[in-house]
Order: structure tokens, then sequence, then C-alpha cells
């Protein structure tokens, strides 16, 4: 039997300013902001719990895996697209009439409705949907204009379809966004501060996806296993990572941006199985802690090794 694990809904939107914004240096926190006040002003009151996922304090906002997620602002420069964010705590500026582009992901799944006693319905999505899609007051003193571009559906069964080749043994994986990968905490150095790596081990990728999937849904887990194979079926053919200091809540934090290049070699075909649907499911997810806030963006491509 074939399990529909969980559903994914990603809303894309334009965010258009009307007068010159100065923004925090994580671009994601004027989203929020805006996302924040749809939900308590606009939305039926059975939905104002999903603020409890926005706000710093609450239970909710701690758990490291949410069932709503929202990007960086994204600009077009250049035939490329960079977020927005600064590595020095120093202000944004987004330009009046300028467009700029954001995500908002949506996991619907009965795991994390029970979790969180939320209920994660369609209905949630188009409530939201035209609750963000208008003109919206932004820190007291300016607006900015909201316009949803494409909105996707998908299961987690489609996933493992949606790799765009047949069989591939080689997959980069490019770092968008910070990402702070954390190391797995023994349970006698708990009360210890997170450690982050600055560079994406196959063991800390692999060890991160399988928690966040298996938090998403429990129908179908994939066993640590595979994170302990990894460093052995996963290797590391390139890169150009690239450490970084960003501010997260006032704290400085290390971690990296850039590229990795991985071939994939294993003689086990749910290993291998397993590992194309995790890779692509970071696209949705993200890498690492804080990824509900942006971090950890990834885009992920899959290839096959040139034969002479």
């Amino acid at each position: 039997m074939i399990f529909m694990v969980f559903t994914t809904y990603r809303l894309r939107f334009s965010l258009i300013p009307l007068n010159d914004i100065v923004i925090s240096s994580l671009s994601s926190k004027i989203v929020k902001n805006i996302l924040t006040k749809c939900i308590e002003e606009k939305i039926y009151d059975k939905y104002r719990s999903f603020v409890k996922f926005l706000k710093p304090g609450d239970v909710f906002y701690k758990s490291p895996v949410k069932p709503i997620r929202i990007t960086f602002l994204y600009k077009t420069s250049s035939n490329s697209i960079k977020p927005l964010w600064s590595e020095h705590d120093s202000k944004i500026i987004l330009n009046k009439d300028n467009e700029y582009f954001f995500d908002i992901i949506i996991f619907e799944s009965e795991h994390l409705n029970k979790r969180f006693s939320v209920s994660i319905e369609p209905s949630f999505v188009f409530e939201l949907l035209s609750c963000m899609e208008n003109t919206h007051e932004v820190y007291n003193y300016a607006r900015v204009k909201i316009v949803c571009n494409n909105v996707d559906v998908f299961n987690s069964n489609d996933l493992s379809n949606s790799v765009n080749i047949n069989e591939p043994d080689t997959v980069i994986i490019d770092f968008k966004t910070p990402t702070l990968l954390q190391y797995p905490r023994h349970p006698k150095l708990r009360n210890t501060p997170s450690r982050h790596s600055l560079y994406p081990q196959p063991f800390l990728v692999l060890l991160s996806l399988i928690y966040k999937w298996n938090n998403i849904d429990a129908k179908e887990p994939i066993t640590l296993a595979h994170a302990i194979f990894a460093p052995y079926e996963i290797i590391e053919v390139g890169h150009n990572i690239k450490p970084i200091t960003i501010h997260l809540r006032k704290i400085k934090e290390r971690g990296f941006i850039g590229w990795i290049k991985y071939g994939i070699d294993t003689r086990s075909r749910k290993r291998y199985e397993n590992y194309l649907k995790l890779l692509k499911f970071a696209e949705i997810v993200g890498i690492g802690r804080s990824t509900s806030i942006g971090f950890g963006h990834v885009k992920v491509t899959f290839t096959k090794r040139k034969t002479t």
C-alpha cells in the first residue's frame, strides 16, 4: 500500500513596495509581519492558532519543524535571482515600485494536525491566499502590494517522480541562503549551545532531512541508517562553500552558503531511492535549523556522470 504521507502547498507571491522601505538584515521578517497580521485580523478564529508558529516566545515557535514556512525576499538581477539578506546585520532598502518575490509553504498532514492540535486544510490555504493578495501597511509608515503569481500543490509521493533525469548518480546542492547545519546533541550535553558545521557533511545533511521528514509525518518514516551510510555512499566531488556570520535573534551564528556536488554510489536500491526523495524534499523544507524563516533554502539539480 502506498500512503499519501503529506500534501504541500507552495504559494509564490510578488511584493511591490509603494514607498522606499528600510527593513532588517533578514528580509523574511517583513513577510512574517504581514502574515501574522493577516492571520490575527482577517482569518477566521479556528485558524488563529497558526500565529503561535510565528511569534517568538511561544512554545510552538520553538518547534524545530513547523507546518508553515516562509522564504526570504528574492530579487531578479542580471538574469539571476538573489535572496535579500545582510551578513553584517546592516539594513536593507526595498525600493519603491521594484518587484520582489517570496514563497509561503504549508504542509498538510495528519501527523502535524495531531501534534500541534491545529487543522491544516485547503480552506486555510485559500483564506490565506485571499488575505495576502492585497495592499498592506508595514512598520506604521509604508505600504506594499502583494500579488499571487503561482500556487503549486503536490504530495510526498510526487517527490520520487519529480527528479528531472532517469537514474541520476550526481547531485548539486546550491545553498541560496545562510545554512545553519547543527551537530546532533549528546543526551549529556543538552544544555550546551548549538554547534554548527561550516561545511555540508553528507551525514549532517541527511540527518537534518530525515529528522524533518519523520516530524512531518510518521506513516513512512526513513531510518537513521541512511545518515550512517551517507558518508560512504554520498561522496563529495567538488564545492564552493563559504563560511559566514549571520545575526539570528540578536545572536551571531556561524553558517555557510555556496554549492556542493555529491556523487551517489550505493548498491542498495531502497537507500538510493530515499536519497533522491530526501534531496528533492530539501527544496521544499530546507536544510538545517530556522528554515521556517528562510534559512537553509536550497536548489537541487540531479545529473549523470559523463562516460567516455
